[in-house]
């Protein structure tokens, strides 16, 4: 167990950054993320990273405190003034 998730474990660490910590290690190795917190830009738009088990995807957010993966991408549209044609 990393030192993160002892800390998430004992209350003293977020749940989200652990989140987002596995989802960037995965993607910079080439493995499919696990909780959707991961974007690129392709072309000029955001398309989320592949995800493992799509269908398990927004049970898996909320387990870790995270939003569904439709209201995270509407307060990214929010946050950075982007239209779903921003999307892909």
């Amino acid at each position: 167990m990393s030192f993160l998730e002892e800390a998430v474990k004992n209350s003293e660490a977020s749940s989200q950054n652990l989140a987002y910590l596995i989802d960037r290690v995965r993607t910079n190795q080439g493995k499919l993320q696990l909780y959707g917190t991961q974007w690129a830009n392709e072309n000029g738009k955001l398309i989320l990273q592949p995800v493992e088990n799509p269908d398990l995807l927004d049970e898996r957010r909320k387990e870790m405190n995270l939003p569904t993966i439709e209201e995270y991408k509407k307060s990214t549209m929010e946050g950075y003034k982007l239209s779903e044609d921003a999307f892909k």
